[in-house]
């Protein structure tokens, strides 16, 4: 009976509004994400998963640590502990000891690890202006401009 009554709204809802706004930006978030991933394999990293690269890419130019990268990438310590371990075997990565505190470890990139930031802004910048092509300049700043109102908006309180 419960069931019969959730299909019969989400049909309703989809019938009337189309698909969820969440459900469409998370497709789009993961479709962009595979063309970077495989913009950033053709230049030559096709060891690098996908959620490697991530935390390649909100490691902090000067490096951070460990328990900071995580709460930024909204990873449990020990998720971001087996990827930094990953990024550190393929030279990406090193560990450094934090000189504010012996305990603990600052995550920073290898010469390595900084070539592969730039070769990912330059695949990054491929996949916009692929989008931008598809969407028209125009309708692709709209969408960057109204997605970043909505992030201003909804995180002012958090």
């Amino acid at each position: 009976m419960e069931q019969q009554k959730a299909i019969e709204k989400f049909q309703a809802f989809v019938a009337n509004e189309g698909d969820t706004l969440l459900r469409l930006l998370t497709k789009a978030e993961q479709v962009i994400a595979q063309k970077t991933l495989a913009q950033v394999r053709n230049l030559g990293y096709d060891n690098i998963s996908l959620a490697e690269l991530r935390v390649m890419q909100q490691l902090c130019l000067s490096g951070m640590r460990m328990t900071e990268l995580a709460e930024q990438t909204k990873l449990s310590k020990q998720a971001i502990g087996q990827l930094i371990d990953s990024l550190e075997k393929k030279a990406f990565l090193v560990k450094l000891p934090d000189p504010s505190d012996r305990r603990a470890k600052t995550i920073a990139y290898t010469d390595r690890g900084y070539q592969l930031i730039i070769d990912a802004i330059d695949a990054t910048f491929i996949v916009e202006n692929e989008v931008s092509k598809l969407l028209k300049q125009e309708a692709h700043q709209c969408l960057k401009r109204s997605l970043l109102t909505l992030n201003e908006e909804f995180t002012k309180d958090t």
